[in-house]
């Protein structure tokens, strides 16, 4: 968090300062549109649901066409996760029953409608180049006389850094079978809840999502009306990808079978698991903007 802290004032101060100079807008952001979240190694589980943003952008133009842009958002994001049918299975070690050495103790968990909604907030930091067509008006060439309407076309890209301030998912189990195997036995052990092994209805998990900081590409255009020369309206479209996960896999089982405690799992998020998710956004983009330069380029 303290990383966080002191890079959103390095970006405030930095920000600030150009936008004291010449050739620059200042611009108040805000938008929203879907969200698909995909496994990269599970093509079943998969993940949708919205997102939004708000925040404020500074943009140092060179040219009457191109420009530089650092900006400072905040950024929601809520998702779905379904699997219809889910198991997993794998070795204990130092079961509650004890096993001679050399012999395994393995758990199984079987699960039905698995649904699960997580909720995460970030601090993203977009650096982008900035593209206007010079097929309207030069960019501050032109006088905007008052009632009058001009429009351009305008294209911004570049990548995203995500720093994550929080993380949370709630999911339920319809049903929920979990047994043990113990090989010294050859016994499959079903109906001992007090070890952990019993069929569930409607069990319900929740918990923080293991989030870490993220770099995405960006890409947005659309079009520029101009109300004068000191104010102007962006209204687009945006594609966000991502570059690298926002999820640490800490987790390598949805339920997590515990030997001090076996009657009581240890539940984690579908993407916090041994599954990679990347994830790719797109949406309506809008941003007011005002000028506070006042130069004229050739």
């Amino acid at each position: 968090m303290k990383k966080q802290i002191v890079i959103f004032f390095f970006i405030v101060c930095l920000t600030g300062t150009i936008s004291a100079q010449e050739f620059t807008e200042t611009g108040f952001i805000g938008g929203g549109g879907m969200t698909l979240i995909k496994s990269k190694t599970d093509k079943n589980i998969k993940s949708g649901g919205f997102s939004y943003d708000f925040g404020i952008d500074y943009t140092y133009f060179l040219t009457s066409q191109w420009g530089a842009s650092l900006g400072i958002n905040f950024n929601a994001f809520s998702g779905k996760t379904t699997l219809s049918n889910f198991y997993d299975s794998y070795n204990i070690d130092n079961p509650a029953y004890k096993t001679n050495e050399g012999y395994y103790f393995s758990f199984t968990a079987e699960g039905e409608n698995y649904t699960e909604k997580q909720q995460s907030m970030f601090l993203s930091i977009p650096v982008l180049a900035v593209f206007r067509s010079g097929g309207g008006r030069n960019y501050y060439n032109t006088y905007v006389k008052p009632g009058e309407l001009n429009l351009t076309f305008y294209g911004t890209t570049g990548v995203k850094i995500l720093l994550p301030f929080s993380g949370k998912y709630e999911g339920n189990f319809d049903k929920l079978t979990t047994s043990g195997y113990s090989e010294y036995t050859n016994q499959t052990h079903t109906d001992e809840p007090e070890y952990g092994f019993a069929t569930y209805h409607n069990l319900q998990t929740n918990g923080s999502l293991n989030l870490k900081t993220g770099l995405d590409f960006y890409l947005e255009g659309g079009v520029e009306w101009a109300f004068s020369n000191e104010r102007k309206l962006y209204t687009g479209i945006y594609f966000d990808s991502a570059l690298t996960s926002i999820y640490k896999n800490t987790d390598p089982h949805l339920v997590q079978y515990q030997t001090s405690a076996p009657d009581k799992f240890v539940h984690a998020s579908v993407l916090n698991t041994y599954n990679k998710f990347n994830g790719i956004s797109f949406g309506i983009k809008l941003k007011f903007a005002l000028n506070s330069g006042s130069a004229v380029f050739n």
